[in-house]
C-alpha cells in the first residue's frame, strides 16, 4: 500500500523537478495526450477491477487500503492511468537526471506491480499500459515539434 501511495508524490514531484528544464512542455503534453488516450479508451471499452470487502477492524494497511477505495472508485481498468502517468514522469525524470535512471526504472516497476496488490488493476492493465506509454511518448514528440 505504501509502494502505491508514492504515486501522489511522484507526479506532483515529478512536475517540480521538470518544472524549469527544457523537458517540463513535452512532459505535460505527454501527460495530456496520455490522459486523453487512456480516457478514451475507457470510454469506448469501460472495464473495472472487482474489489474485495475490508473489515473495519482491520490493520492499519488494510485501513489505508479502504481509504484508497473510498477516493478511487470501481472504474481503475483498462488503461491504467497509475502506470502511465508513472512511466511518463519516470521517464522524464531519466532525461533530466541519467544518473539516477535506475532508480526510476524501480520506481516505476514498484507502483506499477503495487497496483495489482492493492487490487486497483489486473496484470493485462499494467503489461499492456507499459507497452502503450512508449507510443504516446512517441506520438507526444510529434505533437510537441
Amino acid at each position: 500500500v505504501w509502494i502505491y501511495i508514492s504515486y501522489y508524490l511522484l507526479v506532483p514531484a515529478s512536475i517540480l523537478f521538470i518544472w524549469n528544464s527544457r523537458f517540463a512542455i513535452p512532459f505535460l503534453i505527454t501527460q495530456i495526450a496520455g490522459t486523453a488516450i487512456a480516457t478514451l479508451v475507457w470510454k469506448v471499452l469501460p472495464n473495472g477491477v472487482c474489489r474485495p470487502e475490508i473489515k473495519p477492524q482491520s490493520s492499519r494497511n488494510l485501513q489505508l487500503l479502504n481509504l484508497i477505495y473510498s477516493h478511487d472508485r470501481d472504474c481503475n481498468g483498462l488503461p491504467s492511468g497509475h502506470v502511465l502517468h508513472s512511466f511518463v514522469s519516470c521517464f522524464y525524470l531519466a532525461q533530466l537526471y541519467p544518473q539516477f535512471w535506475t532508480i526510476f526504472y524501480f520506481l516505476l516497476m514498484a507502483i506499477s506491480f503495487s497496483t495489482l496488490t492493492t487490487k486497483q488493476h489486473y496484470f493485462l492493465d499494467m503489461v499492456s499500459t507499459l507497452a502503450l506509454t512508449p507510443f504516446i511518448i512517441e506520438l507526444s514528440s510529434i505533437i510537441h515539434l
